[in-house]
């Protein structure tokens, strides 16, 4: 409906805006700011990673929307060599050094995924395919440009690749990924081993998303009992919200750690704030809660699901304890 003749454009349209003005008025309501205007003023306080880095992290990210890799190896096994060598080029420049080989191998194959969703979009965009029955070349268009905006605002515009700022862009990928498949049996039974695949790996980490945030509340609460007077904090998501429930407050940057006053209680997750405290800090507190073979978030060793900036690897298998705490005294 979009590109075609009015008023058939404006039955898409008008919802469209109307949709996005009640979400802002929404958001300006319960919080007082506009989110948009909220958002970019604040964008230079966030660190940015590298475009190598963004590009590798939003491809990686992609590959977890709908797995590919079943059509790959049949519908598009001609470009598949291509997609795969994107893959690789896009690991090797896109990941820290000192990465290993076998995670800039799990690395090259997820970003091979969302490449072929790229390319798919592309296709679609640069070269719609003539009208039938159900469909017009402008539903390509649109889809296909809805897709490639997304994704390139997402590389372009924001400071790292979080899998939410993907969520908009895989409505069009799915339904083009339904166009280039539904008339052909082979293709829609690949396509529906891809969405089980995809629905199980949802699955795996809803879960693993559940303990992680849990054992991350059970760090922060151990800081409570432990520090009853109080103290200032380093973190985010589960950990920051117990935290200031209870009073404590955000400690700024690390590097601003020593300055506090003597005596200050300073409490750091592992996991949940990656990075280095002052060295003449003085520990007093430490423990780990939770437990999961699956990891999301594991800074040390480079594993960072919601964005690359927190490591290259979107999750990883390595059983143990999903969050510590290490709380220390400023002398």
């Amino acid at each position: 409906l979009a590109l075609r003749p009015r008023p058939k454009a404006l039955a898409f349209w008008v919802p469209f805006a109307v949709a996005v003005v009640v979400l802002e008025g929404a958001l300006a309501a319960r919080y007082g700011r506009l989110h948009l205007v909220e958002v970019l003023s604040r964008a230079g306080e966030i660190g940015r990673t590298s475009l190598a880095a963004r590009s590798l992290g939003t491809t990686v990210r992609l590959g977890f929307g709908v797995v590919l890799l079943p059509l790959l190896a049949h519908r598009w096994r001609r470009v598949t060599p291509v997609l795969l060598a994107g893959g690789v080029v896009l690991a090797m420049v896109g990941t820290p050094e000192g990465t290993t080989f076998a995670d800039l191998t799990q690395v090259a194959v997820w970003s091979a995924g969302g490449l072929a969703w790229i390319a798919l979009a592309g296709r679609e965009l640069l070269s719609p395919r003539a009208p039938t029955a159900d469909r017009t070349a402008a539903d390509g268009i649109l889809l296909g440009g809805w897709a490639a905006c997304g994704i390139a605002g997402v590389v372009i515009g924001h400071n790292f690749a979080a899998p939410r700022y993907l969520l908009p862009v895989m409505a069009p990928l799915v339904l083009l990924l339904v166009r280039a498949v539904g008339a052909r049996e082979q293709l829609r039974t690949l396509a529906w081993t891809a969405t089980a695949g995809s629905a199980l790996l949802s699955l795996v980490l809803v879960w693993s998303e559940h303990r992680f945030f849990d054992a991350a509340d059970a760090a922060a609460r151990s800081v409570v009992l432990a520090h009853p007077e109080g103290g200032c904090f380093t973190g985010e998501w589960s950990f920051r919200h117990h935290l200031q429930q209870n009073g404590w407050t955000p400690c700024g940057d690390l590097d601003d750690l020593a300055a506090l006053p003597s005596g200050t209680i300073v409490a750091v997750p592992r996991h949940s704030s990656p990075g280095a405290v002052p060295d003449d800090l003085v520990p007093v507190h430490s423990a780990s809660f939770g437990w999961s073979p699956v990891r999301l978030l594991d800074a040390p060793h480079g594993v960072g699901w919601y964005g690359e900036s927190l490591g290259p690897l979107p999750l990883a298998w390595r059983p143990g304890a999903l969050e510590e705490v290490q709380t220390w005294r400023v002398p």
